[in-house]
């Protein structure tokens, strides 16, 4: 914890290398304060038929979502999604069509995950 969750129009993949936009937003979530790097879990997902606004076929989306613990102070989350913001903003401004762009942080209790790190035998 926490998972990132990387999601687009695979319109946009002529105009952003989406890797990239996945690695900025795993390292802006890795440079938080209250973050381990190395517990973060990183993944993106394009899709072929989107539906948005009244664009239908001419517009695109990149939206993140990051799901992570609860009790960070506010201002630290706001911190984040702002960040989050800035990097899909500055990737958006590369694709010539009209670009919905969001951040979701879901805040999960402690109780609602349970995960564990599996090493294969050598």
């Amino acid at each position: 914890m926490p998972h990132l969750t990387f999601q687009y129009s695979t319109n946009v993949t002529n105009y952003l290398d989406t890797s990239a936009v996945l690695a900025s937003l795993h390292n802006c979530l890795g440079a938080c304060p209250f973050v381990k790097m190395e517990h973060i879990k990183s993944k993106k997902q394009g899709f072929d038929t989107v539906l948005i606004a009244n664009h239908i076929e001419k517009a695109s989306f990149l939206h993140c979502e990051v799901a992570l613990f609860v009790g960070r102070p506010a201002t630290v989350l706001n911190r984040l999604q702002q960040d989050l913001l800035r990097i899909l903003r500055e990737s958006a401004f590369r694709c010539p069509l009209p670009c919905w762009i969001s951040v979701e942080l879901r805040e999960i209790p402690t109780s609602g995950l349970v995960a564990e790190i599996v090493h294969p035998e050598q």
